[in-house]
């Protein structure tokens, strides 16, 4: 599918930054594809009706358990297209500078089960070194979303 055809699916995404300049990355896998766990960001498809924010707020409360503020999303610090295993995505990164996050994943919904099976703080590097992560330009969507937190490294 080439970049100029409309995206089959957008997507918000939220990235807890720490003061460290870390972010909150959730382990999954993908229950289709069967793949190896990946790092990825919370968030997901933006529903009929929806505002980015809106999605954006609904999935962090959803996949971790954490009630944003939508005042308190920063960004989109970045948007990009790409070419996933089934569609093509576009997707929206907000930064959300937090100094701690309590996790739950209480709020996921049954066909998510399983899912995501652990998560992490790591800093664009540390992610770029572990390698597990399937959208390989994601260290470098991080780094924008950490100078845009005002968080350094």
């Amino acid at each position: 599918m080439n970049d100029h055809h409309a995206p089959a699916r957008v997507t918000a995404r939220v990235v807890p930054v720490n003061p460290a300049g870390q972010c909150l990355l959730l382990l999954g896998t993908d229950p289709i594809d069967e793949c190896p766990p990946y790092w990825f960001t919370v968030g997901g498809g933006v529903e009929a009706g929806e505002t980015l924010h809106e999605a954006a707020v609904r999935e962090a409360l959803e996949e971790i358990g954490l009630a944003v503020d939508r005042e308190a999303l920063i960004g989109p610090a970045h948007v990009g297209r790409w070419q996933g295993p089934r569609l093509l995505v576009e997707s929206h990164f907000f930064a959300l500078a937090l100094d701690e996050v309590e996790v739950s994943f209480s709020g996921q919904q049954p066909d998510e089960d399983g899912f995501i099976v652990d998560w992490g703080w790591l800093t664009p590097e540390a992610l770029a070194t572990d390698g597990r992560f399937v959208n390989r330009a994601l260290p470098e969507i991080l780094a924008k979303v950490v100078t845009a937190a005002g968080r350094s490294q």
